[in-house]
């Protein structure tokens, strides 16, 4: 038994001639027809031919046309095609438009690049190129508030040398101008800071104020003792320093190891103009080969590492 799907509303024909449902002519070599050329012309009863079709015992149809018996939940006459019932047609439903595989990888690729860029568009508006932690190296500009960008090389940490600073004061003051306090931070002759210690109370400290010309972000302090052992054992030694930086909410501390040479010390300040180092604790100076110790503080040098804040 063959099966047949009408071309005309989608109903299941089996050996029929004519689609029991919309009455359309079946082709059973390919499906339904309509061509003009066919021997069978469709037609429809009117209503009073639709009452001419009899009823015959267990519900089957007479066709009025041909006389048939057809089953009763057919419109049309399975034989000639006649109208049986009248009613609205059903009509097959579109098949539905499927894109090919080329369409559907190209929507894909264009789903995919679109989340990409509006990815790149959020972290680009999140992080921004103004940040002022860019790291050392970085290519980006910022823009600086007077029209003008500041590039990498502007930028990244770099010594904060005499040129961006104001002064720098002591007190108690050098124990002779040789050793002044401006060898802090400005030492082209190697000669350190030195001041008499022994003359400072046991709740007094000594007192290191540096102004900057301008707002700076820091990054690190560099403190520097002095390199020759014998004379570093022997004078007094700075250990704990209180480092109080107007732009940062509580002051901190550096712990600075008994140690001659340089000692590198990490912090982040956002922008200030001013820092104050207060040496809170000393090592005593000691006794080396028989020498007595040195009545003095002795400090080689104080660098800070940063950059403009803008």
């Amino acid at each position: 038994m063959a099966r047949h799907i009408c071309d005309n509303c989608g109903a299941t024909v089996l050996d029929e001639q004519f689609c029991p449902t919309c009455g359309s002519f079946v082709d059973q070599g390919g499906g339904t027809s309509h061509a003009a050329d066919e021997p069978y012309e469709e037609f429809e009863l009117s209503e009073e031919d639709e009452a001419a079709a009899q009823v015959v015992p267990g519900g089957e149809l007479v066709c009025p046309s041909c006389g048939a018996v057809n089953p009763a939940r057919n419109r049309h006459c399975e034989e000639c095609g006649a109208r049986l019932r009248q009613g609205p047609l059903p009509v097959a439903p579109r098949p539905a438009v499927q894109a090919t595989a080329g369409v559907r990888a190209a929507i894909a690729i264009g789903s995919i690049l679109l989340v990409v860029v509006l990815v790149a568009i959020v972290v680009n508006a999140v992080t921004g190129t103004t940040d002022s932690t860019l790291a050392p190296g970085s290519t980006a500009s910022a823009g600086t508030g007077d029209g003008t960008t500041t590039t990498a090389e502007d930028v990244a940490p770099r010594e904060i040398t005499g040129e961006d600073i104001v002064n720098v004061t002591c007190e108690p003051e050098a124990i002779a101008k040789k050793f002044n306090c401006d060898n802090l931070t400005d030492d082209d002759d190697g000669t350190e800071f030195q001041m008499d210690w022994s003359k400072i109370g046991e709740r007094e400290s000594l007192t290191i104020v540096i102004s900057f010309t301008r707002s700076m972000v820091l990054t690190r302090v560099d403190w520097t003792n002095i390199t020759n052992e014998d004379r570093f054992f022997r004078n007094t030694r700075a250990k704990s320093v209180e480092a109080e930086i107007d732009d940062l909410p509580s002051p901190f501390f550096i712990e600075i190891d008994d140690e001659p040479g340089l000692q590198q010390h990490n912090f982040r300040s956002d922008g200030t103009r001013k820092v104050t180092l207060i040496v809170r604790n000393v090592y005593r100076g000691e006794v080396v080969d028989g020498k007595e110790p040195f009545k003095e503080l002795a400090i080689a040098g104080i660098t800070f590492i940063g950059y403009p804040a803008n």
